[in-house]
């Protein structure tokens, strides 16, 4: 099994000016060896530079060759003011180490009531994300992508692509739970859903299957851990039962989402087949009449468009659909009707 990659090892830094307090500025002062204000500023803090040292010293009314150890207190809260006053970068990011993001199309979140187990509060928040950098969606895969023919050994075989499955992140009162997931109610929890009934496909005993990332967070008092490494939560009724309501709600949306997006595949599909024809049933009908062909082509593409107004929806990414005016105006004889000119159609609309 191929090793997780570790994440970059963080680094050391100064303290950043805003993030500092007066007390502690003062014992600085007071413990620093460089000889002059200036120096103290871009030694002892980071992202400041000799112009912002120069400037903090400036707006202080302090002077930059000040030994910090004569400074006294009054001077000090000037120094501190000033230094909260003046425009600094913000701090550098590599002395932190951040879960990262996941880039999805789709995200949604629910977050339960508090509730309790054996006298203990507890709440769980759940979020999904779908799609995305996650992987692609088996759905929308061509039939010669899902099943591809190799050649292996001299034989042909299929190669039937196994679709990705769903990644579950466990998280208790923030601390990420990395281990013994199989013993895990948040796991047990999960995979005892039916995701089929939410268009996803599943196996029988594991999880999902599709770009999906499933997050699940339990704050409590205290945690029922299965054991003191703290690796996996107990099984409780109180526990599982609001984890499934939680990830139920969230299923829900995304079920909603995953239909309008299929209608929206289904209305592009029936749009590319009625301008498929247009141009014949444009020339079929100028043997008839003397149209103009071009606005002829150009009214039927807006009925098709008008048609198959769906295909144009757009969502957010918590699969809402944005606001927007995605038809044409209909007329008189009807939203689907065509009407030609009356000096070479006198007899009136042509198609209702």
């Amino acid at each position: 099994m191929a090793r997780k990659p570790r994440p970059e090892p963080t680094t050391e830094i100064k303290p950043h000016p805003y993030g500092i307090e007066l007390g502690v500025l003062i014992k600085m002062l007071h413990d620093t060896k460089t000889g002059s204000l200036t120096q103290f500023l871009q030694q002892e803090f980071s992202r400041v530079s000799s112009g912002v040292a120069t400037s903090i010293c400036t707006k202080a009314k302090l002077s930059s060759r000040a030994r910090p150890v004569t400074i006294g207190t009054h001077e000090a809260e000037t120094l501190f003011k000033a230094m909260q006053e003046t425009q600094i970068r913000p701090p550098q990011t590599d002395c932190l180490s951040p879960i990262g993001g996941v880039k999805a199309e789709f995200f949604t979140a629910n977050t339960r009531a508090p509730a309790v187990y054996r006298g203990n509060p507890f709440q769980i928040e759940v979020g999904l994300a779908f799609g995305g950098e996650l992987g692609p969606d088996p759905t929308e895969q061509p039939e010669e992508v899902q099943t591809e023919a190799k050649v292996r050994r001299g034989k042909v075989v299929n190669d039937n692509r196994a679709p990705t499955q769903a990644k579950l992140m466990r998280f208790a009162n923030r601390v990420p739970l990395l281990y013994q997931g199989s013993g895990c109610c948040i796991t047990k929890s999960v995979i005892e859903l039916d995701w089929r009934r939410y268009g996803l496909s599943q196996s029988n005993g594991s999880l999902p299957q599709g770009p999906l990332a499933i997050f699940v967070h339990m704050a409590s008092v205290w945690v029922p851990f299965t054991s003191e490494g703290k690796e996996a939560i107990a099984d409780y009724d109180e526990i599982r039962k609001e984890i499934k309501l939680a990830v139920q709600e969230c299923s829900r949306r995304l079920q909603s989402y995953l239909n309008r997006r299929q209608k929206k595949k289904y209305e592009a599909d029936r749009r590319s087949i009625f301008e498929r024809y247009i141009g014949e049933l444009v020339a079929s009908c100028s043997a008839i009449a003397r149209i103009d062909r071009e606005k002829f082509g150009q009214d039927l593409e807006t009925i098709a468009k008008r048609v198959t107004a769906k295909a144009d929806v757009e969502f957010d990414l918590d699969g809402s659909i944005r606001k927007g005016d995605n038809g044409a105006p209909g007329s008189e004889y009807g939203e689907h009707t065509i009407v030609l000119d009356a000096a070479t159609t006198p007899a009136g609309p042509l198609f209702n």
